[in-house]
């Protein structure tokens, strides 16, 4: 991801919003699955999307110390959104969608570790949480391909989880 032509209140900005979207994501997908393995999973995602939240507040709060982060400011980084319609809905359809925003959030924190080279602890802290995020895209892709198989049961044999 080319982040070169924002600002670096723009992508702090645009770091943090996503961090607050991506932990309201995993939470309400932690209410909705019923596999307890899987919430607790979703429920563990939340807390990492919180702490990173914490550590761009902290940077934020480094480069700009006299400002606060306004999460109402627009910002013109290209960063996914999740949509979950309303009505039926796969999970694993809307795990697609986590995918693609977990993976445009690791080429987002590596592309400020570029722009951080220069301090060395700051790059490492960005590309250990760009790696991070590829470990969440890991983790749902699992989640995710797993769900197929039983979404395909349902397809397939309606019945097959009645009992009968």
């Amino acid at each position: 991801m080319d982040i070169q032509s924002f600002s670096v209140q723009e992508l702090l900005t645009a770091g943090y919003k996503a961090e607050i979207e991506s932990e309201r994501i995993y939470n309400d997908l932690s209410q909705m699955v019923k596999n307890n393995y899987l919430k607790y999973r979703l429920e563990f995602l939340a807390k990492e999307e919180r702490m990173h939240q914490a550590f761009i507040k902290e940077l934020y709060a480094r480069e700009f110390p006299e400002m606060e982060i306004d999460i109402k400011m627009d910002t013109p980084v290209p960063l996914p959104e999740v949509k979950v319609e309303e009505g039926e809905i796969l999970i694993s359809e809307i795990f697609d969608q986590v995918m693609a925003a977990e993976k445009a959030a690791s080429e987002f924190y590596l592309g400020l570790a570029d722009m951080y080279e220069h301090d060395s602890a700051l790059d490492s802290k960005l590309r250990y949480l760009s790696s991070m995020e590829m470990g969440h895209y890991k983790l749902i892709e699992a989640e995710r391909d797993y769900l197929k198989k039983d979404e395909d049961y349902d397809v397939y044999w309606p019945m097959m989880h009645t009992g009968l």
